[in-house]
């Protein structure tokens, strides 16, 4: 056999184990977001990605409110000292 192919069966047989070391579970779940972002509609895409905003958005001021609420609570406890 000559170098030249001795050498792409070398590099082919560890593409294989390099693909066959990798979790299983790994492997499903880069297949399903391909499929997910290739199969879904724009609408559908859309409506994912506004429902992910708005919660982060009502998640940041759930935490803005709460910062607000702990200052004026230590404010108060300064002033009546």
């Amino acid at each position: 056999m000559n170098k030249e192919k001795k050498q792409l069966i070398i590099k082919n047989y560890k593409k294989i184990q390099n693909y066959a070391s990798k979790s299983v579970g790994i492997i499903k779940l880069q297949s399903e977001i391909k499929a997910l972002f290739l199969n879904i509609s724009s609408f559908e895409l859309a409506w994912i990605f506004f429902s992910i905003i708005f919660s982060i958005f009502l998640l940041l001021k759930l935490v803005e409110g709460k910062k607000k609420r702990h200052l004026s609570t230590l404010t108060n406890m300064l002033l009546m000292t």
